[in-house]
């Protein structure tokens, strides 16, 4: 994501801005600020509305926390 908007911005775009359905911050590598999110997740894995598990789950139409058995 940062690449995009460094990239967004050589190229001459006066604005960026990030939205984001999920905020998930401890698996962020490089930290980038967001101009808005919906869901602050902390440690559980979500699937559901295009986000899936071992390709399950994808087409609920909602999101869901999923409970994996170690």
């Amino acid at each position: 994501m940062s690449y995009l908007v460094r990239h967004s911005k050589e190229r001459g775009s006066r604005s960026v801005e990030i939205c984001a359905v999920i905020n998930r911050s401890e698996r962020r590598e490089e930290e980038i600020e967001r101009d808005c999110w919906g869901l602050e997740i902390k440690g559980d894995f979500m699937v559901g509305y295009v986000l899936d598990y071992n390709e399950r789950f994808r087409y609920l139409p909602y999101i869901l926390s999923l409970e994996t058995k170690n």
